[in-house]
């Protein structure tokens, strides 16, 4: 109930972003793009990656928001953002829901892997899908969007106070 309150406000308030995919296709980093020795970089989601302040390992922002991540380069690759870990020997793929967000991909760059990027490895079928299992999928992709909104909208209303504190 609380996902429908919050999301009558959002949409009541005029908070939504954009969906527009031909603009976020646009603005989205080259393959390859890195932070430094660039400033930011932007994944295809439209997410600005950046890190903090500082020198050597430091904590990875996404649109200004700590990830919980640390690292010294920020790569864009196949639209996702890459983290050179804390210690500078292991990369994380950003994924914004396991582990905290980020999952481990060894120390491999993953710039210089050829196609593709990511074998999935096959396992032995298992039982098929019931349709309580597909609902508590849906469920689970409901509520980790609705969080992603739930960001978005402190993003937003962090932005509003700033302006409203700097208003002459």
């Amino acid at each position: 109930m609380k996902w429908l309150i919050l999301a009558a406000l959002v949409f009541a308030l005029g908070l939504l972003p954009t969906l527009d995919p031909v603009t976020a296709a646009q603005r989205v980093s080259a393959d390859g793009a890195r932070v430094p020795p660039l400033t930011a970089v932007i994944d295809a989601l439209g997410g600005s990656w950046t890190l903090a302040p500082g020198e050597g390992s430091r904590p990875v922002l996404r649109n200004g928001i700590d990830t919980e991540g640390r690292g010294s380069i920020i790569l864009i690759w196949q639209g996702k953002a890459h983290v050179l870990g804390d210690g500078g020997v292991t990369w994380w793929r950003y994924t914004g829901s396991t582990n905290n967000g980020w999952e481990n991909l060894g120390a491999v760059d993953p710039s210089t892997v050829r196609y593709p990027l990511f074998v999935p490895v096959t396992e032995p079928p298992g039982p098929a899908e019931t349709p309580a299992t597909e609902r508590q999928r849906q469920i689970d992709a409901a509520r980790a969007e609705a969080d992603e909104l739930l960001v978005r909208v402190a993003e937003l209303q962090r932005r509003i106070q700033a302006l409203e504190a700097a208003k002459p």
